[in-house]
């Protein structure tokens, strides 16, 4: 058991961590270098991504222009930039994400080496408003969408496999708010998802069987609701949001729900992001211990970057889950720090240090330190 001195002293440096943040927002002129994520940037995520709803295969801006000159500690000369093309020919696109996982727990007696991605993406631009796009994870984990901007107000029509658009959807599949909702941070789903973006305003909804399987044996149905809007105010990136999921499970004899806010604030080098959802009836498997009937959930994971400089940021995230908030037991919780860096436009590495502690429904608490680090390559 870790002691309590440790506890404190890591939220010590939690909170010296923030404050360092907050003093070098106050202090510091505004950076324009451009960060990894919508929320920092002050964009949508389809401005690098095929996929409205961002993640999957890049386009052509996000993989060949801003992963290589603006991303990037070193980003590629004009020249070097122009050599590299990830077009197979003028409707044909390739791409590809390989991350390798590595943790050590404390006291443990083994470490966990995994690929945790190894997805191949290919997309075909059939016509300048018809989008095909395929991703194959190295797992059964795979996406196949075909997407029509015919919509006014910039809107689309998605149908086919994708991922519910439902949050953030940060990339680090191991925050609860990825891997607490749908069971599996790669969850993806059959269905169909109507869009639009106008300006700085986002909405999407979305109709889905509700399960992962290939067959859909209750005839059930889910339904997702996402929105967001975009401020400005001078050197600050402001972006307020909110989802609703819905889904009928276990024969059609039971119904849950999640829902909640999610938002983010950018200024120079320091961007706050955060999600938080409240849970009605979570299935058994994904919860700790026996639940009571209906019960409701809490959710939330909140990320602190800060950019020491162009491609390297220090990050701080605390993930918190309670089961049943009518339980004063049954939560688990992490505390992260760690760095994130971009060297190249096709290389990012990520070292991070966590304490973890879990309470089932009795009372009783485990804790553990963990140290993990990721490199992920990608195109």
């Amino acid at each position: 058991m870790i002691s309590r001195y440790t506890q404190f002293a890591g939220l010590c440096l939690f909170l010296l961590f923030f404050i360092f943040c907050l003093y070098g927002m106050l202090n510091r002129e505004p950076a324009y270098a451009l960060p990894n994520i919508a929320a920092e940037y002050g964009q949508s995520c389809f401005l690098c991504h095929v996929d409205p709803a961002g993640g999957g295969p890049r386009n052509l801006y996000g993989g060949q222009f801003y992963a290589r000159t603006e991303l990037p500690t070193w980003p590629d000369e004009m020249e070097e930039m122009s050599k590299f093309n990830p077009q197979i020919n003028q409707w044909i696109t390739l791409g590809a994400d390989l991350r390798v996982f590595h943790s050590d727990v404390e006291d443990a007696s083994t470490f966990n080496d995994q690929i945790m991605q190894g997805a191949i993406h290919l997309t075909a631009q059939l016509h300048p408003k018809y989008t095909l796009y395929i991703s194959k994870d190295w797992n059964a984990d795979y996406q196949a969408t075909g997407i029509a901007h015919i919509l006014p107000e910039d809107g689309y029509i998605k149908v086919g496999r994708f991922l519910p658009n439902y949050g953030l959807r940060p990339d680090d599949h191991t925050l609860y708010i990825r891997d607490g909702l749908f069971g599996s941070p790669t969850y993806s789903d059959v269905g169909l998802e109507i869009g639009f973006h106008p300006q700085d305003w986002e909405f999407a909804a979305s109709i889905l069987r509700g399960t992962s399987g290939a067959v859909n044996d209750d005839k059930s149905f889910a339904f997702a609701v996402r929105t967001s809007y975009r401020l400005h105010f001078q050197e600050v990136n402001l972006m307020l949001g909110g989802s609703l999921y819905g889904d009928e499970y276990i024969n059609g004899d039971g119904e849950q729900f999640w829902y909640g806010p999610f938002y983010g604030i950018n200024y120079g080098p320091v961007t706050f992001m955060g999600e938080v959802d409240f849970t009605e009836d979570l299935p058994a498997s994904l919860a700790s211990g026996g639940l009571t009937e209906n019960p409701v959930g809490l959710i939330s994971s909140q990320m602190l970057f800060y950019e020491i400089y162009q491609g390297c940021l220090l990050k701080a995230c605390h993930d918190f889950q309670d089961y049943d908030i009518d339980w004063k037991t049954g939560t688990r919780q992490r505390y992260t720090g760690g760095v994130q860096w971009f060297p190249y436009g096709f290389l990012e590495i990520q070292a991070n240090i966590r304490y973890i502690e879990s309470e089932d429904r009795v009372g009783d608490t485990t804790d553990n330190i963990q140290f993990d680090g990721q490199i992920h390559l990608f195109f």
